[in-house]
């Protein structure tokens, strides 16, 4: 009986390990993919914010373009991606890019 009691719980002990690490092992996982998904939507805001500063285009015509070019990327890369969260990467590219302007305008 005892025996059978201890079996018990070393298999409770060892499932319960197990699944402890399964889980640290997809939250890490998880997270890895977090960072590199905001990697790629901050590169991918730079980049569509630089091409689009170089038109005539009105400024809210522009960033509405942004929106929509950001988002279609987002949903290309399975990146869940609401309409603020495209609006503050475009809008934190926009200040990253004006900042480098104005750092090379007064070295010069």
């Amino acid at each position: 009986m005892i025996n059978n009691l201890m079996s018990i719980g070393i298999v409770a002990a060892l499932i319960f390990f197990i699944v402890v690490t399964a889980l640290k092992v997809f939250i890490g996982v998880t997270e890895k993919d977090h960072a590199k998904n905001i990697i790629v939507l901050r590169a991918r805001a730079e980049i569509i914010v630089r091409a689009l500063d170089q038109t005539n285009i009105e400024n809210n015509a522009r960033k509405a373009i942004a929106l929509t070019k950001l988002g279609k990327i987002a949903e290309e890369w399975k990146i869940p991606l609401s309409t603020d969260q495209a609006s503050d990467y475009i809008e934190s590219a926009l200040n990253t890019i004006r900042q480098l302007e104005n750092t090379k305008n007064t070295t010069e």
